[in-house]
C-alpha cells in the first residue's frame, strides 16, 4: 500500500468495496475462460505445453502491459514486481490446471 501511496492505517484501504470484489471475481472468470478457450483450441494437454503457453501469454500480454504502466504511469519497480509475479503465478497455475483437466476429461471420454 505504501508503494501505491495509501496509508496502511486507513480502514478503506484494508477493506475493498463489494463492487471491487465482484469486479475482480468476474475478471478472474473471464481470464480463466479465455485461457480454457485457447488451451482447448490449441490442443494443449500436457504440463510442458501449459507452462509454455502460460509463459508466452504472460510475457506477451500481462508482463508488457505492466511494463507500460512503469513507463507511462511511473509505477515503482517493486510494485511492478509484485503485480508481475502475481500475474505469472496465476497464469501458470490456471493453465496447468486447465490443461491437465482437459487431458483427464479426454481420458474419461475415451473410456466411455
Amino acid at each position: 500500500m505504501a508503494l501505491r501511496g495509501i496509508e496502511s492505517s486507513s480502514t478503506s484501504a484494508a477493506t475493498p468495496p463489494p463492487s471491487e470484489l465482484i469486479a475482480e471475481i468476474v475478471r478472474c472468470f473471464v481470464v480463466a475462460y479465455t485461457f480454457a478457450y485457447f488451451i482447448a483450441r490449441l490442443g494443449i494437454d500436457s504440463m510442458k505445453g501449459a507452462l509454455v503457453f502460460a509463459l508466452v501469454v504472460w510475457i506477451g500480454f500481462q508482463g508488457f502491459v505492466l511494463v507500460g504502466s512503469m513507463i507511462h504511469e511511473g509505477y515503482p519497480v517493486k510494485l511492478f514486481a509484485i503485480h508481475a509475479g502475481d500475474a505469472l503465478v496465476k497464469a501458470i497455475s490456471s493453465c496447468v490446471i486447465l490443461a491437465l483437466w482437459r487431458k483427464r476429461a479426454a481420458r474419461v471420454e475415451a473410456r466411455a
